[in-house]
């Protein structure tokens, strides 16, 4: 091995997560952004996007070859809070998800 090498790492949630509602034409929107994950033993093959512990999205992966972020837009029906969460799926099945990103209540 070389001196710079990195030792091997696991499977990675998304990093950096960020949630941010909107209204755009009376409709609310939200914005969940993130920077790739970390391959573990398999290539990573796309991002799960779930609400309130039900799955309502995928995002296939690429590679990331900028700084600007993967991300997805969800038009919520209502103005309560809710929580999402962001996985990271591999070919072989693993998974690793970010904690819970709180999207308060709209007034």
């Amino acid at each position: 091995t070389n001196y710079f090498q990195r030792p091997a790492e696991p499977l990675s949630p998304p990093r950096d997560p960020t949630a941010e509602q909107t209204i755009r034409n009376e409709q609310r929107v939200v914005r969940l952004t993130w920077q790739t994950a970390y391959a573990g033993s398999h290539p990573i093959q796309h991002y799960e996007i779930w609400r309130d512990d039900q799955k309502i999205g995928r995002v296939m992966y690429r590679p990331q070859t900028t700084k600007v972020p993967f991300a997805f837009e969800d038009a919520v029906a209502d103005r309560g809070a809710h929580h999402y969460k962001l996985v990271t799926v591999d070919v072989g099945g693993g998974t690793a998800a970010t904690e819970a990103l709180l999207v308060p209540t709209t007034g």
